[in-house]
């Protein structure tokens, strides 16, 4: 049994007295790509691009979910590894309207005006970005001595012992975004791995939804790089 509960611990750290949102928030710091949580925990987030399948065939539909079970199944750590889908929709589409644009686009100026009045009919519809993410979560076995709380129940140093789980944890999630690459390709959807510094930036628009709009993230976040250009960020 953990002697304190790990977020209590942070909150120790930090000198915190009163309970703030960031006691419910599971997150440390993000290094090498992930976001590393004070129970232990350590996240990948990948940004996904969804696949249009509503004319597809019967059989192509099948064959998609089919390939999204293979995926579920193939992935391992079973039991300590959560997926988690994550939307952001936002006004506009500039990626739809240029393709609009490329398509039915001319030299004729009559037929430029009649483009530039159906782009902008489709501006005041409300067309919508929808931005797809994916995060993947390690838990830490549970056992006696994992999450941060290990190092305050044992004596002698640990540092040692953390890093060799930091590394752990990041070549455990090195494993499973490359069963996703392979797997995404499979089944038609184009995923890329989220940098450290854009799971900070996702964090601070997830938390702020109005502010982010008119405020950029703060200092902080753009001063994350180390040398070497390796983003690293604590609290």
């Amino acid at each position: 049994q953990d002697l304190v509960n790990p977020i209590r611990i942070r909150d120790v750290i930090q000198g915190k007295r009163e309970d703030s949102l960031l006691s419910y928030i599971d997150l440390w710091a993000i290094q090498d790509n992930v976001a590393f949580g004070v129970s232990g925990s350590a996240s990948a987030g990948f940004a996904l691009k969804g696949r249009n399948i509503l004319l597809k065939t019967p059989s192509e539909i099948d064959s998609f979910y089919q390939g999204i079970g293979h995926l579920l199944d193939s992935l391992p750590h079973r039991g300590r590894l959560d997926l988690q889908i994550s939307y952001e929709v936002n006004p506009g589409s500039e990626e739809v309207l240029h393709s609009h644009r490329q398509i039915f686009g001319s030299k004729d100026p009559l037929a430029r005006k009649m483009l530039e009045e159906r782009t902008g009919a489709l501006e005041r519809a409300g067309i919508r970005h929808t931005e797809i993410y994916l995060f993947a979560a390690i838990h830490p076995s549970r056992k006696k001595g994992t999450g941060l709380s290990f190092g305050f129940e044992r004596k002698g140093p640990v540092h040692e012992e953390l890093q060799r789980e930091h590394e752990a944890r990041v070549r455990e999630l090195s494993e499973i975004e490359q069963i996703l690459s392979l797997s995404f390709q499979a089944v038609g959807i184009q995923g890329r791995r989220l940098t450290g510094e854009e799971i900070a930036l996702y964090f601070y628009r997830s938390l702020n939804p109005s502010r982010s709009k008119v405020i950029p993230a703060p200092a902080a976040v753009s001063r994350a790089k180390e040398r070497g250009g390796r983003f690293s960020l604590s609290g």
